[in-house]
């Protein structure tokens, strides 16, 4: 079981991967600012920070930022739209949405937390 950040601006998306990552077994916790990361990276360790692909580039540097500050060792999972790009070049992985199926989505996070469980030992 991984513990995974779920960032983005878009409520019902959000909602949407907390209950796909749940279902496989996570843990899911959400916060849609800087300062939100922030306070939850202060009392979680997490595996993985997923950052949704409708945030705009400015909340997607400001949310990157506050998990490389507070949450150092979770790996970032930049989520995208085809039409707008990867906007995170110090992502650790990205994932175009909406994918093929949202096992890939799942298992994506699956071997993000594997390796960052890898890191800590």
């Amino acid at each position: 079981m991984a513990l995974v950040l779920c960032t983005g601006s878009e409520p019902v998306l959000m909602k949407t991967r907390q209950m796909i990552l749940e279902s496989a077994g996570h843990k899911v916790l959400s916060a849609i600012s800087g300062g939100e990361v922030e306070i939850l990276c202060s009392a979680f360790t997490f595996h993985v920070a997923v950052l949704g692909q409708s945030a705009t580039p400015n909340l997607k540097r400001e949310i990157i930022a506050a998990v490389r500050r507070s949450c150092p060792t979770a790996k970032v999972l930049e989520l995208y739209a085809l039409h707008i790009g990867k906007v995170l070049e110090d992502a650790d992985a990205w994932l175009e949405m909406p994918p093929e199926n949202p096992e890939m989505l799942i298992n994506m996070v699956e071997v993000m937390a594997a390796n960052a469980a890898a890191e800590e030992d």
